[in-house]
């Protein structure tokens, strides 16, 4: 065994200084006017200061050498580099040391790359995958160079910040966050020791996977830093007995970690993201704004601080649930978006508790949209408030809609008419305004989710082709509330860098923009007066409570859709 030994290690050598020589004449990286710049995760914040959920493409957060414990750094050293702090990038001699040590226990106990080697190997991703010793010798090629450039404790920082620790996780901080629920500054040597261990294996040695294989390896660690005398023999003995508790993940593998019931408030929050960096960066192509803005909320480090307020959020969370289990259809699910009819500001965005987004998802409104179209027909004097409809079986060319229990009420006001959702007037009231006209106006309102198929007289009584959102629904009636005017409902409040310097406000943004009115005050104080009468003595008396509301119920055909749109002073729902 120990002539094989020396022959192997003779033959390595040989390799070894052979390669040396090809090193200098191989094309590297441009490290010289290389600038580190790591992926740092973005974070998203509610209105009252609570972390919502990060979005990343590598989860991981930048702390410095002074932030990171002696023991870990020691451990890491002691395992893939212990003569790290002796050589210039590249070690002949931690081969050597390595073959014999993998030989003699027939296993991949240490690796043969230096740790500024595996540095290069994450940095640059030309010498990342390729599987030839052209790569090989360009990786050696660029450790030198990254040692030319960097100290020794700036190499150790990128590189604890860099390499991959399982679990998702980039870097020490984000591993000791998702397997020990604490900040990598508060690591006892036993924690540092696991946390040291799995470089050369993260998913073999994944501790919440595989405890035992980790907790083998940890052993190891501890053995070889006692041997490098980084702690005495009482010291790793200690660290073995030592009990470990590993902490629960909560991970989304599209959006990254969240908080429940906030995974559809952050998806809404990167589609607004990219609305806003198509604008902001004069972008033509949506695919190309796309692809920037997910790459730059990924790998930015960004703080976006959105609108939803929790208490708000969870508030609306359970009156969804218990409406739901009210009825006893486990498999329904519902939607509820608040806003601030004077500002736009999204106070609770709730899509449901399905990988479909309810919230965004077209749904047909039933009854909910007679108030668009009658407060059309009122605004463009196709009626007037004293106009009398006719309440009664009619044909409307082949259209022959009827009420609810199909009792009719003869002659009734367009306030009756509204506040009994009665069809047949509905209809007559759209004929009147005219098909285009009802379509420009709904559009005007905020509904983009119309088709060529909703140009028919139907859709007076919710009968559409898709439907409409709950989000533009609360849209649509913020005109009911604020007077006439039209605000855009918005989620995103701030995007500050890392740097923690602004790069977006939508407050600045608001002061050079002009609400648009789509209803005369007139209109809107009608509409306004009609439903809080809905809501006092019509369809919408279940939505009474403390405080005066105003609103529209809707039910589409099947009543597979059940609607309530209102608000309650300024805040519509």
């Amino acid at each position: 065994m120990k002539n094989f030994l020396l022959i192997l290690m003779i033959l390595v050598l040989v390799a070894v200084s052979a390669g040396i020589f090809f090193v200098l004449s191989v094309e590297g990286v441009d490290v010289q006017n290389y600038e580190y710049t790591p992926y740092e995760k973005s974070t998203v914040y509610s209105d009252d200061g609570y972390s919502l959920g990060e979005i990343y493409e590598e989860n991981r957060t930048y702390v410095p050498l002074a932030q990171i414990p002696e023991p870990l750094i020691k451990g890491i050293v002691a395992v893939e580099d212990s003569r790290f702090y002796e050589h210039r990038g590249f070690d002949p001699i931690g081969i050597l040391r390595a073959t014999k040590a993998n030989v003699q226990t027939g296993e991949i106990e240490e690796g043969a790359s230096t740790i500024t080697q595996q540095l290069a190997r994450n940095l640059f991703e030309d010498i990342t995958t390729e599987q030839t010793v052209l790569r090989k010798i360009k990786e050696i090629k660029t450790a030198i160079q990254l040692e030319n450039k960097y100290t020794k404790e700036k190499i150790l920082e990128m590189y604890l910040n860099e390499i991959y620790l399982g679990g998702g996780s980039y870097g020490v901080q984000e591993a000791s966050h998702r397997f020990f629920g604490k900040d990598v500054w508060e690591l006892n040597l036993a924690e540092s020791a696991l946390l040291a261990g799995l470089p050369q294996a993260p998913s073999a040695y994944q501790p919440d996977v595989h405890f035992d294989r980790a907790q083998k390896r940890q052993h190891w660690v501890l053995d070889r830093m006692q041997t490098e005398g980084y702690i005495t023999v009482e010291e790793a003995t200690q660290a073995k007995e030592e009990p470990i508790e590993i902490a629960e993940s909560k991970k989304d593998d599209i959006i990254g970690t969240y908080k429940k019931g906030y995974e559809k408030v952050i998806r809404r929050a990167i589609e607004e993201y990219v609305a806003i960096y198509k604008e902001e960066h004069h972008i033509v192509s949506d695919a190309d704004a796309r692809e920037q803005a997910q790459r730059s909320l990924k790998r930015d480090g960004l703080s976006l601080y959105v609108t939803v307020h929790t208490k708000m959020q969870e508030e609306a969370k359970m009156q969804i649930e218990q409406a739901v289990a009210n009825r006893n259809l486990p498999e329904a699910t519902g939607a509820l978006v608040t806003m601030d009819s004077t500002s736009g500001r999204i106070l609770a965005y709730y899509g449901g508790n399905t990988e479909v987004d309810m919230a965004s998802r077209p749904r047909q409104p039933g009854s909910a949209i007679k108030p668009l179209i009658y407060s059309g027909a009122l605004e463009a004097e196709a009626i007037e408030q004293s106009t009398i409809l006719e309440d009664r079986e009619k044909d409307f060319n082949g259209f022959k809609p009827n009420n609810y229990g199909d009792r009719y009420y003869g002659h009734v006001t367009v306030r009756e008419a509204l506040v009994q959702s009665l069809n047949v007037p509905a209809v007559e009231v759209m004929q009147r305004y005219g098909i285009d006209n009802t379509m420009d106006h709904l559009e005007n309102m905020g509904i983009s989710t119309l088709t060529e198929n909703d140009y028919y007289l139907p859709t007076a009584i919710g009968g559409m082709s898709q439907g409409i959102t709950p989000f533009e629904m609360t849209k649509a009636f913020s005109v009911f509330s604020s007077g006439g005017n039209l605000v855009e409902p918005y989620l995103i409040e701030v995007v500050l860098d890392k740097e923690e310097e602004t790069i977006y406000s939508r407050v600045e943004e608001l002061a050079v923009k002009e609400p648009r009115r789509i209803l005369s005050a007139t209109t809107a104080e009608y509409m306004d007066d009609v439903l809080t009468d809905a809501v006092k003595r019509g369809t919408g008396q279940n939505a009474r409570g403390r405080y005066q509301t105003a609103g529209k119920t809707g039910t589409s055909s099947d009543s597979r859709d059940l609607w309530f749109a209102g608000y309650t002073g300024p805040y519509v729902t």
